[in-house]
């Protein structure tokens, strides 16, 4: 067995629950799609997985290894160019490198502490403690995303990821993506900037 979240709306806020499921060990796609299926069949909601496991081709394109930054440039490679160290960093040539070259590149795990991170485009620092990664992966998914495809993405209750472990990370595109849809319910389609998202995190999301 195995237990994992899922996010949702509930009185205007995105909340995380838990639920727990029968777990299918094994690294191939197949096994992962039937956790998956496993773990929705455990929430009791029309729940959308975000990640390339997916099976629906909207939770595959809203993978953070899907979506595109910019030309050239994937959300998740571009994330792991803008992480600081005490020694180094950031370093921009990790934006271009496919999603899985970027997240083992060496110098992420040898360049000391990991203190925060430098968002290049918009010559801003983020704390640890800051919501940077629900903030560019929320203007990415705009970016990305028809007025129809936002309206499909409304259309579900509860967002998960299978490969989120709340125990070895906390950043998870399911969590974002419930703030996108909370984001869009409220304001519609919307230019982001810093200090109005923090703000917006702050009063919003209670996780």
């Amino acid at each position: 067995m195995a237990t994992r979240p899922y996010f949702f709306i509930k009185n205007q806020k995105v909340v995380e629950r838990f639920a727990t499921f029968e777990w299918v060990p094994g690294l191939h796609i197949s096994r992962k799609k039937m956790n998956v299926r496993n773990l929705h069949s455990a929430i009791p909601m029309k729940t959308l997985e975000v990640s390339t496991k997916s099976d629906d081709p909207l939770g595959v394109k809203l993978s953070a290894f899907s979506l595109i930054y910019d030309e050239g440039i994937k959300l998740e490679s571009y994330y792991q160019a803008s992480k600081v160290f005490d020694n180094d960093g950031p370093f921009r040539d990790i934006a271009f490198k496919s999603p899985k070259e970027a997240k083992s590149d060496p110098r992420l795990k040898t360049s000391g502490k990991f203190i925060g991170f430098y968002d290049v485009d918009e010559d801003q620092k983020w704390g640890l403690g800051e919501p940077y990664y629900d903030y560019i992966y929320i203007k990415t998914a705009f970016k990305n995303l028809s007025d129809e495809e936002l309206e499909q993405l409304a259309s579900y209750d509860a967002f998960t990821d299978i490969e989120f472990n709340p125990a070895k990370s906390y950043n998870t595109q399911a969590r974002a993506i419930a703030i996108l849809k909370l984001l869009y319910s409220i304001f519609g389609r919307v230019e982001l900037n810093k200090n109005d998202f923090v703000a917006f995190e702050k009063m919003y999301v209670s996780i």
